[in-house]
């Protein structure tokens, strides 16, 4: 059975994991494809990523 995340739930799992991208020297990040495919398919959208978090997915998206 495949689980799937409300996307309430997704969108605040991702904005996490970019957050902790960030800070992933003390924060213990760890790459996830999943969080990482929800950030690109959503980054346009201002309701799912605000302005601050997109400045975090521009430098996310310059290490990958």
């Amino acid at each position: 059975m495949i689980k799937v995340e409300s996307n309430k739930k997704a969108r605040v799992h991702a904005l996490n994991y970019l957050v902790m991208w960030s800070t992933k020297e003390t924060s213990g990040w760890k790459f996830n494809k999943t969080r990482q495919v929800w950030l690109l398919k959503h980054m346009y959208n201002l309701e799912t990523v605000p302005p601050k978090y997109f400045k975090l997915m521009l430098k996310y998206l310059d290490s990958i």
